[in-house]
């Protein structure tokens, strides 16, 4: 933070002393503020204002009036021909200042950046400006490109709007426009004005009336007012027309560079001081309620001390949690927490304080008021020293929609993950799985000198069920079969459906003793099960088919093959045997 070396007042050292931890902060975040006192004279500013506004860099000092701060401003800015108005401009800006003005953006230096004002109670303003990206230029065959933050136009046709509408393209040059725009500015039916400049139609229109000073008052008056207004992008200005009338231009700009522009027509509110006041305050409903479809969400932010209680939050903190912000003071920046999570919270806000770490980011779920449960990016620093006397400035951020989006992802590519290595019918691993598995089972084996076995299982007398009771019943007994073949093998066996009524069986770490055994226990455990469907009851055999996998064996096409084969002579054999290849 930079405040200069003498003080300019009480004022003065209350902001200081106030908001020097905010602006050290905000340097942090690569957003430049200065702060004004009442008397609009300089207060305090941080090393981001100076980094974006090098001009002021030396020069600067405390208790500067913002008049002098705006003179070297427009100095750097303003060509030779535009110098002369550089008092029009000054006066100008310091009106903006004064008024509620929403945030706009302008291009300074190579950089464009977004500046916004806020009144302190009692204290004065603090201005900000954040760095935002440079729009690109759009096509002008569109009227808004799909980015376009405008929801409004979107959702009405221009010429179902009830203002006088126009969209301009970076170059000021005009896009679009509708009939009551067309109106105003006196342009005849058959005439299209796509393609000139805001300038351009401005000045013909003061052309035509040289009863009122014409090109001369144009190029004295209005066209300084238009180079002015159109290098700060989203500030709401005035403009005259001839014939006594006042327009109020209220315009968005999007990511592309599209400018948006509704000139509401002011001329009876300009009459009468009482007309006037009503119509500003008219024009400022309308813009709130023109930029409330495009408003961004604001971060929540809040201030706590060093045992984390919460002094001060804003609105955007206060709505995450369902709760004004006077109903959070007092409380612990935890409290709103998942209770399983609060404790963990206690302890990184207390690394935090005690300087074990320099910083927290993580992601925390909060307790909504409704009692929902809401994911948040919660960052905070510990300030020390001067005024803050230890104080925690945390920031909550909504990712809520991201986790749920993010859970929805993982949900469904374990669900795929699954269907692409399991049998659809009897929820077994399928063909594909057993062969990973055996690819496995043969490594280990050549490395490790272990021995496995491999088990060809082909059901007998399976086709009896289809043909007496149709492919439904089937389907339900082969499940049932799986089932039972589950029961009589270890854990760690891997057991697969591998088509048909075929079935896989792969036995680790055993002996052909063993190996013989299981599939003994097999064949006796499906060939003395009754098999019901409906009112009908099945037996079924089991032919097994066994070779070893050993480090001799050189593939798994070859250990597939033998185990088939000697499946095959099982069934050859008389059924409800094992045969080892």
């Amino acid at each position: 933070m930079i405040s200069g070396q003498s003080s300019s007042g009480a004022a003065a050292n209350r902001i200081r002393s106030l908001y020097d931890p905010l602006a050290t902060l905000l340097d942090s975040l690569n957003v430049a503020i200065c702060i004004f006192d009442l008397d609009d004279r300089a207060a305090l500013w941080n090393n981001t204002f100076l980094r974006f506004f090098p001009e002021h860099a030396g020069n600067v000092q405390v208790g500067e009036h913002y008049r002098d701060n705006l003179k070297r401003f427009y100095e750097l800015r303003l060509d030779q021909r535009e110098i002369q108005f550089i008092d029009e401009y000054i006066e100008r800006s310091l009106a903006r200042h004064r008024s509620d003005h929403p945030p706009y953006v302008f291009k300074h230096r190579e950089r464009w950046v977004r500046v916004a004002v806020q009144n302190l109670e009692g204290l004065g303003k603090v201005r900000a400006w954040t760095e935002v990206a440079m729009p690109q230029q759009q096509n002008r065959n569109f009227f808004l490109p799909s980015s376009a933050p405008l929801e409004v136009v979107h959702l009405t046709s221009m010429a179902n709007m009830p203002d006088p509408i126009v969209v301009l393209d970076l170059n000021n040059i005009i896009v679009s426009y509708n009939d009551l725009f067309r109106q105003l500015y006196e342009v005849p039916p058959d005439r299209d004005i796509s393609g000139m400049t805001i300038e351009k139609l401005v000045q013909d229109l003061w052309c035509h009336h040289p009863e009122e000073g014409g090109g001369e008052h144009y190029e004295r008056t209005i066209r300084p007012l238009l180079r002015d207004e159109n290098r700060l992008a989203g500030v709401a200005y005035e403009l005259p027309l001839p014939r006594n009338r006042w327009v109020r231009v209220v315009e968005q700009r999007n990511r592309e560079g599209l400018r948006t522009c509704v000139h509401f027509d002011i001329t009876r509110y300009n009459r009468e001081r009482q007309e006037l006041q009503r119509a500003e305050s008219e024009a400022r409903a309308q813009e709130a309620r023109f930029r409330a479809v495009i408003e961004r969400s604001p971060i929540g932010m809040s201030i706590a001390s060093d045992d984390g209680t919460i002094l001060e939050a804003n609105e955007a903190y206060g709505w995450f949690l369902g709760y004004s912000p006077e109903e959070l003071i007092g409380t612990k920046l935890w409290d709103f927490m998942d209770p399983v999570e609060q404790e963990t919270a206690r302890v990184v806000m207390a690394d935090l304080v005690s300087g074990q770490i320099p910083s927290l980011e993580r992601e925390a779920r909060f307790v909504h008021r409704d009692g929902s449960l809401r994911w948040a990016l919660q960052s905070a620093v510990h300030l020390t020293g001067g005024a803050t006397n230890g104080e925690i400035i945390s920031q909550i951020q909504d990712v809520t929609a991201r986790r749920h989006a993010e859970s929805e992802r993982d949900a469904l590519l374990t669900d795929l993950a699954h269907r692409a290595a399991h049998d659809g019918l009897t929820g077994l691993p399928n063909r594909a799985a057993f062969e990973e598995c055996l690819i496995t089972a043969l490594r280990t084996a050549r490395l490790g000198q272990r021995a496995h076995a491999l088990c060809f299982l082909d059901l007998d007398g399976f086709k009896r069920v289809n043909d007496a009771a149709g492919h439904v019943a089937g389907d339900q007994i082969l499940r049932m079969v799986a089932e039972t073949l589950k029961q009589h093998i270890r854990p760690a066996d891997f057991l697969a459906r591998l088509g048909g009524d075929e079935f896989g069986l792969i036995i680790q770490d055993c002996d052909l003793e063993t190996t013989m055994a299981c599939a003994s226990s097999l064949i006796k455990a499906v060939s003395t099960k009754n098999f019901s469907w409906d009112d009908q009851s099945f037996t079924l055999g089991l032919s097994v088919g066994i070779t070893t996998v050993a480090d001799r064996d050189l593939s798994v096409e070859k250990l597939m093959r033998r185990a088939d084969e000697a499946c095959y002579r099982a069934k050859r054999a008389g059924r409800n045997i094992a045969v080892v290849a």
